[in-house]
């Protein structure tokens, strides 16, 4: 009787343990919105949350590249949303690529690019950034640009 409740737990367990798609590949909950980047250009934005709540595929379409990216240019990732219940706050975070751009200041190189929004409580304001890294999965160290987001992007189901 002890081995069959071990047995029935670590098959649940295992069941779920994907950790960074939805298995059914149900969308959940889509958040869409454009938001200003840099103050003077823009961002589409949208976010596919799937039926966990925590994962997801999240997409920018920058109005200007700065050098990074081709402009008016989707960009999709995987990503994840962080709730902090103590905070009242929810952190959305994704990886995104995009190729080298000669003209641009990694070069030859990809540019890996790292998103990070943050909404406080029900709020539709969201604020965040793009950190812009060299290289092919390069998403941390000492970015070559940030970006600087802001703007609605109203909760919402489907």
């Amino acid at each position: 009787m002890r081995q069959r409740r071990w047995l029935w737990l670590l098959v649940t367990a295992v069941a779920g343990c994907d950790g960074f798609t939805d298995p059914d590949g149900v969308v959940a909950q889509r958040l869409e919105g454009t938001l200003e980047l840099e103050l003077r250009d823009s961002a589409t934005i949208t976010i596919e949350i799937a039926t966990d709540g925590v994962n997801g595929t999240m997409s920018v379409m920058p109005s200007a590249g700065f050098g990074l990216v081709e402009p008016a240019t989707t960009l999709s990732g995987p990503g994840r949303v962080e709730t902090f219940t103590e905070a009242s706050s929810t952190l959305y975070v994704a990886k995104l690529s995009a190729p080298p751009r000669s003209d641009g200041p990694c070069g030859t190189e990809p540019v890996s690019l790292a998103l990070s929004l943050h909404r406080q409580g029900s709020n539709d304001m969201v604020t965040g950034g793009v950190a812009a890294y060299c290289g092919a999965d390069q998403w941390h160290g000492v970015p070559v640009r940030v970006l600087r987001l802001a703007g609605p992007l109203p909760l919402g189901g489907r």
